[in-house]
């Protein structure tokens, strides 16, 4: 995420245009990279509801994702 006011408007002002672009087209956008609480709290202010990154996890193996996928849904994540 970039710091400075300047780099922050900036970045705002693309991240919109791509969630109006994807709503025109009628296509879900998805926020990738997102390591931290703080970025992702700020990215759904803008209303990016979906993303993905280590915040999330890591990359997994497909036995991996299976036990982590199972997990969330026990948990209803």
């Amino acid at each position: 995420m970039l710091d400075g006011l300047s780099e922050r408007l900036s970045l705002s002002r693309l991240i919109r245009t791509f969630l109006s672009l994807g709503e025109h087209l009628s296509i879900k956008v998805l926020t990738e990279g997102i390591e931290t609480d703080e970025q992702q709290a700020w990215l759904l202010e803008m209303g990016c509801i979906e993303s993905q990154g280590y915040l999330h996890s890591h990359p997994l193996s497909l036995k991996q994702l299976t036990v982590w996928l199972e997990e969330r849904q026990r948990l209803n994540i």
